[in-house]
């Protein structure tokens, strides 16, 4: 089987990822990977078939969930220049708002008198907003109201780093191997 992911550093990538996916029994299911030009080339060899479907399955799950993350980071995706993108969006959106900072699901508003953390649902209604509203003033409030504004705003951050360390770890686990 062939599969072309247009570039060597993609197939890479998905190759670095499915080499650290063994089989659990080698003595019955041999797979062999090979990269050049773009594409991936892997043979599959079982002594039965429903150890080549389950071998299969699981290349296929991998090799799904390689090329999704590679469709949503993309090769130029690099973690500074997102960072700065959000900084300007960030501040754009502060300027735009009143100096309010708004994230996923929540906005918070700097009052004279500190912070006030509403819900931005559209479906939501301004009983629900002041319940919210009054349920985080004063106090330390203002620490869950940063560390919620934090929590919606760098998620996705968040998720590339983790995804990011686990794909160096399958990288430098399929260099050791």
């Amino acid at each position: 089987m062939e599969v072309d992911f247009g570039s060597e550093e993609h197939a890479s990538i998905v190759y670095a990822a499915l080499a650290v996916d063994k089989e659990l029994q080698p003595d019955k299911v041999k797979r062999g990977m090979t990269v050049s030009d773009g594409k991936l080339s892997v043979h599959f060899e079982a002594t039965e078939a429903r150890f080549l479907r389950a071998s299969f399955s699981a290349f296929v799950d991998v090799l799904t969930l390689a090329t999704k993350t590679i469709e949503q980071f993309g090769q130029e995706m690099k973690l500074t220049s997102w960072l700065e993108r959000q900084a300007n969006l960030d501040l754009a959106e502060q300027q735009q708002n009143g100096f309010g900072s708004k994230g996923r699901g929540a906005t918070i508003e700097h009052t004279g008198k500190g912070e006030r953390l509403t819900k931005s649902d559209r479906g939501s209604s301004e009983k629900q907003r002041k319940e919210v509203s009054r349920g985080v003033r004063g106090g330390r409030s203002e620490d869950l109201t940063a560390s919620i504004h934090l929590l919606y705003t760098f998620a996705p951050v968040l998720s590339f780093l983790l995804l990011h360390y686990l794909l160096s770890n399958v990288l430098v686990a399929a260099l050791v191997a």
